[in-house]
């Protein structure tokens, strides 16, 4: 583009002047009409010279751009001649080069020669006129790199003269012309397809696909009983180890390939047989191994000592197997690493990390970091959980999540708090007998009130796990609080309703250390907002609880002035007079002093009025 946008820039600084000069103006004989079209035709003229002058230099430019890409595209020449040599022998083969090399072109050049050579044989064999489907798929790790694939594809146009079609096998795509699907049906119908073009010849169906929906393309082989003739395994350090996932393409029995092509940087290369090496950690696995050590992992300043390791399980898979990975065909990672040149750097993170991870452990006794926690400047807390999201999501690598788990990782921390907290509620329980315990209790330094409250609301709202849920109800557990609360405070009522003959409990009155009292007064006002419960109101009527309480002691209190009266044919009772208990005085000039404010009940005024109170009562 900067060389384009140079030469147009000279071409218009060449002609700056698009008309004509003066001098040629003033010695042409015309008239000045005329001699002003000739200026305009000569303009027209140089400007369409220019344009034309543009547009070829326009094209040198971009013929430059392809040949460059062109010689780009051809820079691995001798590494793709190299791979069609090793698979005229051989069904399966890696090559391990740099980022940033071209592994993409080189996979997709070495699958379009081996078209080729397959090409040359239905001719030589079966004659010029005979058809052939050649099936190829290229596997990759994530849909960013599914789309990375083709653009390279189109970009270099490496199957030029080659009739093919194409299909992604994956769950989306960002290339909205493509054909995209994970149906088995469409797959095998791909496979099989004849195609539009009825020239007789070779066709390849290509299908690029992530190792996560590769086991949908197995389905489809084995429905139509077909194999695939060329795979090309793109990032396959992924499938060493023991991932059932990654693992998938390597056998026949789940993806029938005739040749198996594996691309990386960042081999592992997991030891298989015994030898003296450094290991993390010193925490033997059940069958006597020390855990999958890469080769040339460990640094030299590590601290950990060295021990025989006992081979690791045969379904770890390594690059150093050659009966599954093939022979290394070309290798152009050894210089660089043995200066020091790290070529998965997520990994070499992942491992520093771990190491930091291992320092915990050692000192604190456990690896539950806080998620703010720093070691040597590194937040491992928040790795932590990322590594633990990873793993609940099903992304995390299987070997690096038995590494964590040798050092005593705790994926669930959910579980684990809960059944500590359980194991508290056990404790209480044995000591207090029952299991209310009170909302602020701690318990070993847990707030174990706050956390049984939890367990609640999780009920309530349908949260808990059943199988949680059954384990506290066998302890005692008690889901409804208030109900429970509710039908103890009734039974001390009716105690008391069966002792004293009414139900009219002070608000100070304590009942076997339950403030029954106040638990009464509260259920009235909760009867007054309209909150209590119809069944409960009910049941405490059915043993007399009176609602309103000052209605039944002003009646109690007209009583005994009835009663003072017939007895001493007056109302006039004296300020400080009991009656039964009742301090009758005060309670007849209480109704004087609302009879003034104007807040005395109708019905009593009259009904004292009849008797002769307010007759009495000088203003």
């Amino acid at each position: 583009m900067k060389q384009l946008t140079a030469i147009y820039l000279t071409l218009v600084i060449q002609q700056v002047f698009l008309f004509v000069p003066c001098h040629q103006l003033q010695q042409s004989p015309r008239n000045k009409n005329q001699k002003l079209q000739d200026v305009h035709d000569l303009s027209k003229r140089r400007r369409k010279a220019v344009a034309v002058e543009v547009s070829v230099a326009s094209s040198a430019v971009l013929e430059q751009k392809r040949k460059e890409e062109h010689e780009k595209d051809d820079r691995n020449v001798e590494i793709v001649k190299e791979s069609i040599e090793h698979f005229l022998t051989k069904d399966r083969g890696n090559i391990q080069l740099p980022p940033g090399w071209g592994k993409t072109q080189v996979a997709l050049q070495t699958l379009r020669d081996f078209y080729r050579l397959e090409e040359s044989k239905r001719v030589e064999e079966e004659g010029i006129d005979s058809t052939k489907i050649v099936s190829a798929i290229y596997v990759t790790p994530n849909l960013k790199l599914v789309d990375q694939v083709l653009d390279s594809l189109d970009r270099f146009d490496t199957f030029s003269g080659i009739p093919h079609q194409r299909l992604i096998v994956a769950s989306q795509t960002g290339r909205a012309d493509e054909s995209c699907t994970t149906s088995v049906d469409e797959i095998s119908a791909f496979l099989t397809s004849e195609g539009r073009s009825s020239k007789k010849s070779t066709s390849m169906r290509f299908i690029v696909s992530t190792y996560r929906s590769l086991p949908k393309v197995g389905e489809a082989l084995k429905k139509m009983c077909g194999t695939i003739n060329f795979g090309i395994f793109d990032e396959a350090h992924r499938m060493e180890g023991n991932g059932k996932l990654f693992g998938l393409g390597l056998f026949d029995e789940n993806i029938p390939i005739d040749k198996r092509l594996f691309a990386t940087a960042t081999a592992r290369n997991y030891i298989k047989s015994p030898r003296k090496v450094t290991v993390l950690g010193n925490k033997l696995r059940s069958d006597g191994s020390h855990g999958l050590i890469p080769k040339g992992r460990n640094k030299k300043n590590e601290s950990n000592d060295e021990r025989d390791v006992m081979p690791v399980a045969d379904n770890v898979r390594s690059f150093l197997d050659e009966s599954l990975f093939g022979q290394c065909v070309v290798k152009r990672t050894q210089r660089l690493e043995e200066v020091g040149v790290v070529w998965d750097v997520l990994s070499e993170k992942w491992e520093n990390n771990y190491r930091l991870l291992v320092k915990f452990q050692q000192r604190e006794g456990h690896c539950n970091v806080p998620r703010s926690h720093k070691e040597d400047r590194i937040n491992l807390g928040t790795w932590l959980i990322t590594q633990r999201q990873l793993k609940k999501k099903g992304e995390l690598d299987s070997n690096l999540e038995e590494r964590m788990e040798e050092v005593g990782v705790v994926w669930d921390l959910h579980s684990e708090k809960w059944e500590k907290n359980y194991q508290l509620l056990v404790n209480f329980l044995y000591r207090e007998e029952h299991c209310n315990v009170p909302k602020s209790h701690k318990e070993d330094g847990m707030n174990l009130g706050h956390w049984l409250d939890r367990q609640r609301i999780g009920k309530r709202k349908g949260e808990l796990d059943t199988s949680l849920e059954q384990r506290l109800e066998e302890m005692g557990v008690v889901w409804d609080v208030f109900s429970e609360q509710w039908g103890n405070n009734y039974r001390l009522l009716v105690k008391f309703q069966q002792r004293e003959g009414h139900c009219n409990v002070p608000r100070s009155h304590t009942e076997d250390g339950m403030n029954l009292g106040v638990w009464l007064n509260n259920q009235r006002m909760r009867k007054r907002k309209g909150k209590l419960d119809t069944s409960l109101e009910q049941r405490l009527e059915e043993i007399g609880v009176v609602w309103d309480v000052l209605s039944v002691q002003r009646e109690d209190s007209y009583r005994l002035l009835v009663k003072f009266q017939q007895r001493e044919g007056h109302v006039n009772v004296p300020q400080n007079h009991c009656e039964d208990g009742i301090n009758l005085g005060a309670w007849l000039k209480t109704q004087r002093k609302g009879k003034k404010k104007g807040k005395l009940d109708s019905n009593l005024e009259q009904r004292l009025e009849e008797m002769g109170v307010v007759r009495n009562f000088c203003f």
